[in-house]
């Protein structure tokens, strides 16, 4: 995967400070990379001619780890094909579904509603809008997931 270049670009000044050179970070571009007092980081200095020589440092801040608060919906399940109940949660905006066995035919079934993806982000639901789903999902599995015989 290729570099992808922002096209906002800000202005800084560098400084002296004993022995070294500093350069300030905008506090845009710190809060977007989640750049801490203390991180390390590698420093590669390039250059390139057409036709003029011009100068660039490049910072490598490694991998990001990003944790994220995403609203949780779990529901029990009796019974129920759990490839419908996931196709179902996935139309409402669940990033992961994760069904868990509790007893002989009962599940727990756990969406995750995140606002990232692999690929892509999306805007983060919030918890009263992952909790007005369950109404209408208990609506629709009684229609097309609930065999007849349980269907009440």
């Amino acid at each position: 995967m290729s570099w992808v270049e922002d096209t906002v670009s800000f202005r800084g000044v560098i400084r002296r400070s004993g022995n070294s050179q500093i350069a300030t970070i905008p506090p845009e571009l710190s809060q977007r990379f989640l750049i801490r007092e203390g991180q390390e980081y590698t420093i590669v200095g390039m250059t390139r001619a057409n036709p003029d020589f011009e100068g660039a440092l490049q910072i490598c801040l490694g991998f990001f780890v990003v944790l994220e608060k995403a609203p949780r919906l779990d529901i029990v399940v009796e019974e129920l094909d759990i490839q419908q109940i996931e196709e179902l949660l996935r139309k409402h905006g669940a990033s992961r579904v994760v069904p868990k066995k509790v007893e002989n035919k009962v599940m727990l079934c756990s969406a995750f509603f995140s606002a990232i993806e692999k690929g892509r982000v999306r805007l983060p639901k919030t918890v009263e809008q992952v909790n007005e789903i369950l109404p209408t999902k208990s609506r629709r599995w009684a229609e097309c997931c609930v065999p007849p015989k349980l269907r009440k």
